[in-house]
């Protein structure tokens, strides 16, 4: 059932995005050969900062980390319900003899602070553009969420709570996942120049938006690249770049160009990084596959 309901909500967005597309009016010129290089190595660095920010997620070098965050995302990139996730831990197991706890609370870990650095932005539009008083209100919010993660993970009464389920590795990933956030600062850090660099991309690449359409444009693209609806958010990403570029006079010919292109271009950075590790680590993707 699930698989139909996806399956009807994409095929919606495809027709979304045809529907009276006229392929004579695309602009080619919409889009700027320096936009393009800069864009891809804004983005390539950004996953040299994601795979520092992961290393001290997990206490390991910087060869482990960028070879896990490479492999994670590349297989995001082709594999439904990001399940990239997932071959974190089993590539960390597989090669660097990592708990499965470990690998499991540095997800958690990272969706957290991902969370928290969105919430941010979202707070920074509210206070500066709209003046909704539910948004700013929101701050509120985020402060108890993040007040009541860290309540939850030091707790003492629900280790002891967790120490009577049946099950060792829940009491681990709580273990694990306490641990990582006592170096909250050091993650705020590199969270805060992660989404700083992502942003950059999007002033890059996104050149004839101002300041505040960039945020927004930001705010609900990445909202909908978390929608498992396909693999690397493909389709609704178009879909909800393409509405919003249409309400500022952008023909839905350009939109979808400029869409899909930097779409292209995250997939480019992630594929680029996969085969040179591929090519470094002489591995197989048939041998990365297999791994359990």
């Amino acid at each position: 059932m699930v698989k139909i309901i996806k399956a009807i909500l994409l095929l919606g967005i495809v027709v979304y995005l045809f529907y009276g597309f006229d392929f004579s009016k695309i602009n080619l010129d919409v889009i700027s050969l320096k936009s393009l290089i800069a864009s891809f190595f804004i983005l390539f660095l950004a996953q040299v900062i994601l795979s520092i920010r992961f290393m001290y997620i997990i206490d390991s070098k910087f060869v482990p980390s960028l070879e896990t965050i490479v492999v994670s995302n590349a297989l995001n990139m082709i594999l439904p319900a990001r399940l990239g996730e997932v071959a974190k831990a089993l590539y960390l197991k597989k090669f660097y003899q990592y708990d499965y706890n470990i690998a499991i609370a540095a997800v958690f870990i990272e969706r957290f602070f991902d969370v928290i650095m969105l919430f941010f932005i979202i707070l920074y539009w509210g206070y500066f553009y709209t003046g909704n008083e539910y948004i700013k209100n929101a701050s509120l919010w985020l402060f108890i969420f993040i007040l009541a993660t860290f309540l939850l993970f030091n707790s003492k009464k629900i280790l002891l709570l967790i120490e009577k389920i049946p099950f060792a590795i829940a009491k681990e990933i709580y273990l694990s996942i306490s641990l990582m956030l006592k170096k909250t600062h050091i993650l705020l850090f590199w969270s805060i120049v992660l989404w700083l660099a992502y942003l950059l991309s999007y002033f890059t690449f996104f050149e004839s938006l101002n300041l505040k359409q960039i945020v927004e444009l930001f705010i609900v693209s990445s909202v909908a690249m978390m929608i498992p609806l396909a693999p690397a958010g493909l389709g609704t990403f178009e879909g909800v770049v393409v509405f919003y570029l249409s309400k500022y006079g952008i023909s839905k010919e350009d939109a979808l160009l400029l869409a899909s292109t930097y779409h292209f271009l995250l997939f480019l950075v992630d594929m680029v990084m996969f085969f040179i590790f591929l090519a470094v680590k002489k591995i197989s993707f048939e041998e990365l596959k297999a791994i359990k």
